[in-house]
């Protein structure tokens, strides 16, 4: 299976199983669309914890933060627990 040539700035592509194109996906609340490498993300002090699966895990990683109402409610939500 193939990626589809379609272009879509705030767009993950999924397939029915894993496959050598295959990336873990992190979908996160920002004020406009951005893609972060597994690493940035890493980097991050709410993500850093993943560091300890080591590089070949983290260049599977990925991250899209989204200008979106629900993802911006669970990022809400998600810090309000952590305090």
């Amino acid at each position: 299976m193939t990626q589809p040539s379609v272009t879509c700035s705030v767009c993950f592509y999924t397939a029915a199983e894993p496959s050598p194109g295959f990336h873990f996906n992190i979908a996160m609340h920002g004020s406009q669309a951005e893609d972060l490498s597994g690493t940035e993300l890493a980097a991050e002090w709410t993500f850093s914890s993943l560091q300890k699966f080591g590089q070949g895990f983290l260049k599977k990683l990925r991250g899209k933060k989204l200008p979106n109402k629900l993802l911006e409610r669970v990022s809400e939500e998600q810090n309000a627990s952590a305090d």
